[in-house]
């Protein structure tokens, strides 16, 4: 990992930031990959090459060379909260007991995984290469899937 020194963070943060509504430096962020709530302004930056062999320098994880998540990987800070309802959501079977979570738990749950769902299909289409495509449509399904056991859940609830 070649990460680099920038000068001025939030210019570099708002010529290079993908998505429409650039974040605050202050805005906090929940990362997928590490699992930690991080400060936008903390990101570092990684040069390398693209594809075509260009280089290119990427926004990745404050918690960077120890986290390989870039900022596509930077959800609400309140994903920090829900994971353990999402994980016992998507693994329900017979083992798991999620009688005892609130339905506004579980609409707040179903709220963020549309979200995501949403973000994952901004995602796929930019130009991505192949292992990216793959992981962003594994996402969607994964999604899709947890969406359809959530939404049961609370029919019957």
């Amino acid at each position: 990992m070649n990460l680099i020194e920038v000068k001025d963070k939030e210019i570099f943060l708002k010529a290079n930031y993908p998505f429409k509504e650039i974040p605050k430096m202050d805005d906090k962020k929940y990362c997928l990959h590490c699992g930690e709530i991080i400060i936008v302004g903390d990101f570092k930056v990684e040069r390398a090459n693209d594809l075509l062999g260009k280089e290119f320098d990427y926004i990745v994880c404050p918690n960077a060379p120890k986290c390989d998540g870039t900022l596509i990987d930077w959800m609400p800070e309140s994903w920090g909260e829900p994971w353990p309802e999402i994980n016992k959501l998507s693994g329900m079977n017979n083992d798991v007991d999620i009688s005892g979570l609130k339905k506004g738990a579980i609409n707040k749950i179903l709220k963020e995984t549309k979200s995501t769902l949403k973000s994952t299909f901004a995602m796929l289409a930019l130009p991505l290469t192949e292992d990216e495509s793959d992981h962003y449509n594994d996402v969607v399904r994964d999604c899709r899937h947890d969406i359809e056991l959530i939404e049961g859940y609370l029919k019957i609830k």
